[in-house]
């Protein structure tokens, strides 16, 4: 996994930064790389699979991107459809496994894998929007003054649209800006951190999951300084996961849980080195121990994992090395 999302990180750098130089060599790799994973609905590994749709999650917020994805392959007729095989890949698995079909995915992870692939499919969407909308400015400043309606007295200062997109002041990006701006919190990512840590009382757990999991660079530090003030030392791995989620609620996107869990593993491996083999088992471990919460507790799951299931999920994450079987069972009785 290690090497496969090193791959995928080196891919993203190509696509973003040399793509005008290098047209058929990423028109060799994404299918290789992307499409292969992408497009295996019935026995897929979860965790490439996640990776993958993570990165075009990334890819379908970038609206060149997009753009020239489907004009340099699909309008080609000596290339790769690219595009549409990227959409039909998501529209797939948003759908699930066919009815009937066998699939090595538990319950939690198909409704996984079905709810990132949409948020991929609306990134596209929107991009494709953003990119139009774009156009249209270009050509609207070319008119003369005489063409263009003047109704910017008319629209409202915040951003609520057609798309149902949240408004700038209800974002929590804002509010710790404005925080921020109006002295109330320190400006440092350590500051507002210990603000989010400290007064959860008079706080939404729920939007303080959705700040913690975003990637903008500030937020980002704030979430790595968040994790990094808890001490868990010597604490059970069960009991370090409890603790540590007991002042916000993981964000519903996998991508956002998976930032989070990824600084967690890292922060506990820290605090207890000879805990497991690498920061990497541990956080296989914390995303299998989350998934196994929701499975019990959601009454959505109607075949609950058995503790054998959970046991066999966890098979080889060690560096290629079983966990102790009691020790994996103790977790399962646990949640």
């Amino acid at each position: 996994m290690s090497v496969f999302q090193l791959q995928c990180s080196i891919f993203m750098s190509l696509l973003t930064k040399f793509r005008s130089g290098l047209k058929a060599e990423i028109g060799i790799l994404f299918p290789m790389f992307i499409l292969r994973v992408l497009e295996n609905v019935l026995q897929p590994s979860f965790l490439q699979k996640m990776t993958v749709l993570n990165l075009l999650d990334k890819i379908g917020g970038d609206s060149q991107i997009i753009i020239d994805i489907f004009v340099n392959y699909d309008c080609d007729v000596d290339s790769p459809n690219i595009f549409e095989r990227v959409v039909n890949g998501l529209l797939k698995t948003s759908l699930g496994p066919p009815s009937g079909s066998t699939t090595t995915l538990s319950a939690v992870q198909d409704i996984f894998l079905r709810h990132e692939s949409v948020q991929c499919l609306v990134s596209i969407i929107k991009s494709m929007r953003a990119w139009m909308d774009q156009q249209l400015k270009i050509g609207d400043s070319d008119l003369p003054r005489s063409f263009e309606s003047d109704t910017s007295s008319e629209r409202p200062s915040t951003s609520i649209v057609e798309d149902g997109v949240v408004p700038d002041c209800e974002r929590p990006s804002k509010g710790i800006e404005f925080l921020i701006n109006t002295k109330k919190v320190g400006n440092s990512p350590e500051e507002v951190a210990a603000f989010l840590k400290n007064n959860t009382a008079g706080l939404s757990e729920t939007v303080i999951g959705d700040y913690l999991g975003e990637r903008e660079e500030f937020a980002l530090r704030v979430m790595h300084a968040y994790v990094d003030s808890f001490n868990f030392k010597s604490m059970d791995f069960g009991e370090a996961i409890r603790f540590f989620l007991c002042g916000f609620r993981l964000p519903g996107e996998a991508q956002k849980i998976d930032r989070i869990m990824e600084k967690f593993a890292e922060r506990y491996c820290k605090c207890n080195p000879d805990s497991f083999t690498s920061a990497d088992t541990a956080y296989v471990l914390a995303y299998s121990v989350i998934m196994l919460n929701t499975d019990a507790h959601n009454n959505m799951v109607k075949e609950k994992m058995t503790k054998s299931d959970f046991i066999q999920n966890n098979r080889g994450i060690d560096d290629g090395k079983d966990l102790p079987e009691e020790y994996l069972g103790a977790l399962y009785d646990q949640i």
